[in-house]
């Protein structure tokens, strides 16, 4: 049994705003059509969402270091995949996102299309 339940769209995630600190056990869908991914980051300090995919749009998006630290997170999945995951999040705001690109569209990291959300974990 999942204590958290957590869907990957076409461009969007389905997952609780706010969760509980500490050991869980996710399920993780991918819903849409495409393949998606799952990443859980901790955006540097005066670090905005909207300045990371500005960043990830410019031409030096793969210069320096990235402007965040890797918390969690499961490689892309395909359409109607399900994968079981053991996270411990300690208590802290996230930024869960997709940088995978649209195949299918534009080629941009779904997150330009709005696949980037707000994690609270309390």
């Amino acid at each position: 049994a999942a204590d958290v339940s957590a869907q990957l769209a076409d461009f969007a995630f389905i997952l609780p705003d706010e969760i509980a600190a500490g050991p869980q056990t996710w399920m993780i869908e991918n819903t849409g059509g495409q393949w998606h991914e799952m990443a859980i980051v901790k955006l540097g300090e005066d670090m905005t969402v909207d300045d990371l995919l500005a960043m990830m749009q410019s031409e030096d998006a793969m210069s320096g270091p990235p402007p965040f630290e890797w918390v969690a997170g499961l490689w892309p999945m395909g359409a109607g995949q399900r994968a079981w995951v053991n996270w411990d999040l300690p208590a802290g705001e996230y930024t869960v996102i997709c940088f995978v690109p649209d195949i299918n569209g534009d080629m941009a990291p779904h997150a330009a299309h709005g696949m980037v959300r707000t994690l609270v974990v309390k």
